[in-house]
This record gives structure tokens, C-alpha cells and sequence, in this order.
């Protein structure tokens, strides 16, 4: 879940920025970095974001110590980003409750069935996207029921 969490986070930075772009510089979307790659060589940048293409595949649980392995050779901050990331999870958590609490029904099915499949350790996250994606895309949510 964490990997998802920071993946999404990349993904939508990245795509936000790239809509912010001026007009003759949308060709080349801009990578954001994660605060504990700040500074790095591009190189290093490069693999990390390797890695997280090639752990498409994966569960979170081999995605996690994937990352974990390439930070420890890296040391620095990587332990405060992922403080950070906890506590951000926490204060989602509790606006994703509060708003939860005013669905109807069917929206809270919908959201249940996708909050288990992005929680899942044993699916990779190629599977967690396509199934939630085809929640997603479902008129109405009729194919949930």
C-alpha cells in the first residue's frame, strides 16, 4: 500500500506538472523527485524510477524491500519521507472517513471493494490499477453487484 500511495503521489505530481507546462514545453513532462532523491545524480534518479517501472509486476510487500535495498545504498533521508508518508496516510485516512460517511450505498460498495484491492499485499500493482480502473468504469457501479 505504501508503494501505491508513493506511486500515485509521483504519478499525479508528474502528470499536474506536466499540464502546467508552458505551450512549447509539453512535449517533455517533468519528472518530480521524491524528497529523499533530491540532489542525487540523474543516473541514481533514473534507476529509481527503473525499478518502480520493472515492480509493476509486483506486490507491495517485493516492491517495499526492492526500494528499501536501493535506498540503503543510498542512506539520507529516506526514513523521514517515509515518516512523512505515514502520517499523510493518517490524515487521508480521516478524510476519507469523513467523506465515506455522506456516500450512498452503492458509492460506499464501490469504495470498499477498491480501498481491499488497493490494500491487497498479494496483488501486484499492474492488477490493483486494472481492477480498480474497471471499477472505475463501471456505469453506476452496476457491475459491482
Amino acid at each position: 500500500m505504501k508503494y501505491f500511495i508513493l506511486f500515485s503521489i509521483v504519478l499525479i505530481a508528474s502528470l499536474a506538472t506536466a499540464q502546467q507546462a508552458p505551450v512549447g514545453q509539453q512535449g517533455a513532462p517533468q519528472v518530480i523527485v521524491p524528497p529523499f532523491l533530491e540532489g542525487a545524480p540523474d543516473d541514481v534518479i533514473k534507476r529509481f524510477f527503473d525499478l518502480l517501472k520493472n515492480d509493476e509486476t509486483k506486490t507491495d510487500p517485493q516492491t517495499e524491500a526492492d526500494i528499501e535495498a536501493f535506498v540503503r545504498q543510498l542512506g539520507g533521508t529516506y526514513q523521514k519521507f517515509k515518516q512523512d508518508i505515514k502520517e499523510g496516510k493518517a490524515q487521508y485516512e480521516k478524510m476519507h472517513q469523513a467523506a465515506v460517511a455522506r456516500f450512498s450505498a452503492e458509492a460506499k460498495a464501490a469504495d470498499a471493494k477498491m480501498t481491499a484491492i488497493a490494500d491487497s499485499p498479494t496483488l501486484t500493482n499492474r492488477q490493483k490499477t486494472e481492477q480498480i480502473q474497471a471499477i472505475m468504469n463501471c456505469k453506476f457501479f452496476e457491475c459491482l453487484f
